[in-house]
């Protein structure tokens, strides 16, 4: 059984800016959301409650997609979408999410999939969604 401090101790360690956020923001493992930093930044979403799954790329400072990621991100979308489909999971994609600062709650703006956002409707997208 985890303790109280093991899991102050992987919160206050918990990767990025964006990953803390994600953390005091959105829903947690008790409700069923498991998120889980694969690479610093790219995050997968996976509500075991729901059978649901996602990936969340997390751009930071205006940050744009680089070579390594356009080649490696979309084999990885398509291999999940296919072992999802294949497990009964229901695969809802590859998604991006980019602000000016280094999490939402510090930037001056806030872009979903090329969309721009307000943080609120961050925050209920991605609760909602995933």
């Amino acid at each position: 059984m985890e303790s109280d401090l093991t899991r102050e101790l992987e919160f206050t360690n918990a990767g990025t800016p964006l990953g803390k956020w994600y953390r005091e923001k959105l829903r947690d493992s008790n409700t069923g959301l498991v998120i889980i930093d694969i690479d610093i930044i790219v995050y997968l979403f996976y509500d075991y409650k729901k059978k649901t799954l996602s990936l969340v790329e997390e751009k930071a400072r205006g940050d744009t997609l680089h070579t390594a990621q356009q080649k490696t991100l979309p084999e990885l979308d398509m291999v999940l979408r296919a072992g999802c489909r294949e497990r009964g999971i229901k695969y809802l994609g590859l998604h991006r999410v980019r602000f000016s600062g280094t999490r939402p709650d510090n930037s001056s703006w806030i872009e979903l999939n090329g969309v721009k956002i307000l943080e609120n409707e961050l925050i209920e997208k991605l609760n909602i969604f995933f």
